[in-house]
């Protein structure tokens, strides 16, 4: 059975998920009339082309030979999630912002990139979990293995093992996921403003590269995490703050560059 804080913690996630990006770009929209929705559009398009298609296809020819060794792992990782995210961003600065190549179009752009990553990650998986629950809650996992024909104890210990986790989904849980996502979006924010920069004012292209490492350090505290280096998740979340309180910082002084004199890179 799923208990009622279980599933109060997962309605809480879900609607948060979908509630802080969408409330971010009315926010915003009101406060800078001249940002365009359809750069929030650009931005979350970007992130399903670039993260969910592109990078994952890779996942499948380059998990299985790095996931015997953390270094690998992690570097392999990292680097990916950075390589191609914000050069999906640089492309799509380039080729689909040119009428749109201010700062604010750049945060709007930001926000349409993380928004959709919360939404697809965690707000649409919440609902799933949100599913599954009623559905032990009304059938048993019994009930759920005839449905799906599962007989085999290596697939219904995996069922179990799902149920559990449900289960055991709590409002701290919760937290941790919409703080994560949060944190997500500011870094997005913050590398789109950088890119932005890469993609538009001569002699900046250096940022591109930049906004890479950038993205891909952020990745790191939850790599190790993956791989039991960092024991707390709370410790993951207080490294990503910071990473990401750095990440506003440096977009906000980059994006005081070029604001006169901007030209392709």
């Amino acid at each position: 059975m799923v208990g009622t804080e279980a599933l109060i913690s997962l309605f809480f996630c879900a609607i948060l998920s979908f509630a802080i990006p969408i409330t971010a770009v009315i926010v915003f929209k009101k406060k800078h009339p001249e940002a365009s929705l359809l750069s929030a559009v650009i931005g979350a398009a970007t992130f399903v082309v670039f993260a969910l298609v592109m990078e994952q296809l890779l996942h499948l020819v380059m998990l299985p030979l790095v996931l015997g060794s953390t270094v690998a792992y992690v570097l392999y990782g990292t680097l990916a999630a950075g390589v191609f995210e914000e050069t999906g961003r640089f492309v799509a600065c380039k080729l689909l912002m040119k009428k749109r190549t201010g700062n604010a179009n750049a945060v709007m752009m930001g926000i349409g990139h993380g928004g959709i990553e919360a939404i697809i990650l965690v707000g649409f998986g919440m609902i799933s979990y949100i599913a599954t629950a009623f559905i032990v809650n009304s059938m048993g996992i019994d009930g759920i293995a005839e449905m799906s024909g599962i007989t085999d104890e290596a697939n219904l210990a995996l069922l179990n093992q799902q149920v559990n986790g449900i289960a055991a989904f709590a409002i701290s849980t919760a937290l941790v996921n919409i703080v994560e996502r949060v944190l997500a979006m500011t870094l997005h924010i913050s590398l789109s403003v950088v890119v932005m920069k890469a993609a538009t004012v001569k002699g900046k292209l250096w940022l591109y590269p930049a906004a890479i490492v950038m993205h891909a350090v952020f990745d790191v505290p939850a790599a190790l995490y993956q791989r039991g280096l960092i024991p707390s998740i709370w410790l993951v979340e207080l490294f990503l703050a910071i990473l990401a309180a750095g990440s506003v910082f440096a977009a906000v002084r980059i994006s005081k560059t070029g604001q006169e004199n901007s030209a392709a890179a």
